[in-house]
Parts: C-alpha cells; sequence; structure tokens
C-alpha cells in the first residue's frame, strides 16, 4: 500500500507539473490564437481549460495527502521481523532492578562453553515463562516476541542492550 501511495503521489506531482506547463504556455499565447483555438474547443474545451487551476491544486492536494501517508506509513512498519518493544522493557527493567539489587551487571560469556551465562541471563529465563503468559492474555493472543535466533540468542540480546545502557548512564555521570 506503502508503493501505491509514493507512486500516486509522484504522478499527481507529475501530472500537476505538466498541466501548470501546458496553463503557462496556453496563457502565453496570443490573444488572436485564444480566439481561434475557444472556436476549435468549443464550449466544453473552453470551460475544460479555465478549470484547469482547479485541476493542478486537486493535484497539488493528491500529492501532498499521498505523501504524508506515505511517510505515516513509512515509521509504521520498515518490514523485517517486528520489533521486541514488549521483551526490550522487560529486559531494561530486569537489569535495572538486578543492577540495583547486586550492583554489577550479572552476564558473562563462557570462552570454554561458548555461550553466555551469569544470574541475571538465568532470572531473564525464569521470568520469561510468567512474562510470556501474562503477554499473550494482555495482548489478546500476541506472543511476546523474544530473541531466538541462533543458541545465543537470549543471552547476546540481553550482554548487548543491558551493556549499552549501563555504558550510556556511566557517561551522564561523569
Amino acid at each position: 500500500m506503502r508503493k501505491d501511495l509514493s507512486r500516486a503521489g509522484e504522478e499527481a506531482r507529475l501530472a500537476q507539473n505538466n498541466l501548470r506547463r501546458l496553463a503557462d504556455i496556453l496563457d502565453g499565447l496570443p490573444e488572436a490564437l485564444h480566439a481561434e483555438l475557444a472556436t476549435l474547443w468549443g464550449t466544453l474545451g473552453e470551460i475544460a481549460r479555465r478549470s484547469m487551476e482547479r485541476e493542478i491544486s486537486w493535484l497539488e492536494q493528491v500529492s501532498v495527502i499521498t505523501s504524508m501517508f506515505d511517510e505515516r506509513l513509512k515509521k509504521l512498519d520498515r518490514g523485517g521481523a517486528p520489533k521486541m518493544h514488549a521483551f526490550e522493557v522487560l529486559a531494561k527493567g530486569l537489569a535495572d532492578a538486578y543492577q540495583s539489587a547486586k550492583g554489577r551487571r550479572g552476564i558473562t560469556w563462557n570462552e570454554h562453553g561458548q555461550k553466555y551465562g551469569g544470574e541475571f541471563v538465568e532470572l531473564v529465563r525464569a521470568v520469561l515463562p510468567l512474562a510470556t503468559k501474562l503477554a499473550e492474555k494482555i495482548s489478546l493472543g500476541r506472543p511476546l516476541r523474544v530473541p531466538t535466533q541462533g543458541v545465543h540468542a537470549l543471552g547476546k540480546y540481553l550482554s548487548t542492550h543491558t551493556d549499552a545502557r549501563k555504558k550510556k548512564q556511566t557517561r551522564a555521570r561523569m
């Protein structure tokens, strides 16, 4: 739908520009030629010529409105996998609570086992089943989206998002 709106807006702009150029050319013709054309066009042709300004205005409105909707739709959906906003809020809230309680990050990378771990990762894994059930009830059956791509997806997501949050807070204090 967004592509159709974009095309409609572009075509309206082109038609508006073409009609504007045509109107300017016709207005620039000598008066004697205007009279001759009016005779050839007849009454309907003359009415159409006089209504060109309304058509140009209408095309301008079409262009503006379709562009506005196109811009709004761009912000709503850019394609790809849906964002995990609910999980992000849950993870950041749990990270803040964990940080307050323990005073440390709680995520580790085990080089030997090639996996993320730590108390915070375990806390999130323990909370996820309950959070998933609640999310489905609250959102009328829509599941809670969680990082699932790959074996380390949850730990990597938590490490990246909670570590970035910690760095921002540290910079803000300086």
